[in-house]
């Protein structure tokens, strides 16, 4: 099915052909000819031209289903339905559907009740039809597994002359900073870089300690303005790899375009513009 929205009676007549051929892939149904080529010969040594022709193998017994397409601005009316009657009993195909993009009169409607032909009305999707439904239909899922790897060197533990620090995160490398007694001033994040440096040489998961030593200095929140005497930091921390896995899930969608109503049978389909189609509950 082809994403162009721009019907035509060739476009409409091949499209008819697709949906009867995935609707009936699984159920024994399969498409013998369709468009011009299409001939039927009857008993009358008469020709026709059938715009889609099935057969259905059900059990032992196989029947053919003559399809005509009515890409029209008007309703069909009965004298259409008469043809296509008198074309069945002619050439002895046992079913016939007439397929429209208007509709049907309501004597033709009766007529093909009456001779047990098939009315379906296949159109382009509207306003209407999306008052209680997506304007998309849902027409796969996709399945990623992704295989992460994460490796570094991490600093698991932070203490302040000898206590340890609750409920941090990295950030608070970058607020705080070492007041030194000569007055020169340090950020802890040197310290913490550092520290990290020295873990990239050792064997993973292996844990290392290391103080960093300054008497009488101060560590000053640059956020909060807060101070406090302090002598030593320590750091510990360890070279990490961790391999996880992440599955993720996209649903595929695609723009309703068609709609299609079997009038006797009450079935509804919707399909999408790139061949998807579901039916409605």
């Amino acid at each position: 099915m082809s994403a162009d929205s721009d019907l035509d009676w060739k476009k409409y007549e091949a499209i008819t052909k697709y949906i009867y051929e995935a609707l009936g892939k699984n159920s024994g149904v399969t498409v013998e000819g369709w468009g011009s080529k299409c001939k039927v010969r009857g008993k009358s040594n008469t020709t026709y031209q059938i715009d889609v022709l099935t057969s259905h193998l059900q059990q032992e017994h196989a029947y053919q289903t003559a399809i005509e397409c009515k890409f029209w601005n008007k309703k069909v009316t009965r004298e259409v339905v008469m043809k296509l009657s008198a074309t069945l009993e002619d050439t002895g195909i046992e079913k016939g559907i007439i397929v429209s993009r208007i509709g049907f009169t309501k004597d033709g409607y009766e007529y093909a009740k009456a001779k047990n032909i098939g009315l379906v009305v296949l159109r382009e999707a509207g306003e209407a039809d999306f008052i209680d439904k997506e304007r998309t239909m849902p027409i796969a899922e996709l399945g990623i597994k992704q295989f992460v790897q994460i490796s570094g060197p991490e600093i698991l533990t932070f203490l302040i002359d000898g206590v340890e620090q609750k409920n941090w995160d990295n950030s608070i490398f970058f607020r705080l900073v070492v007041k030194l007694p000569d007055g020169s001033q340090v950020p802890l994040l040197r310290y913490a870089d550092s520290f990290r440096k020295e873990i990239l040489g050792i064997k993973a998961d292996v844990p290392i300690t290391k103080d960093f030593e300054f008497p009488g200095a101060q560590l000053t929140d640059t956020w909060g303005k807060a101070s406090i005497a302090i002598n030593r930091i320590t750091f510990s921390g360890m070279y990490t790899e961790r391999k996880t896995t992440k599955h993720m899930t996209f649903s595929i969608v695609d723009k309703v375009w068609l709609v299609m109503k079997d009038l006797f049978e009450g079935r509804v389909f919707r399909f999408s513009e790139n061949g998807g189609m579901i039916e409605d509950e």
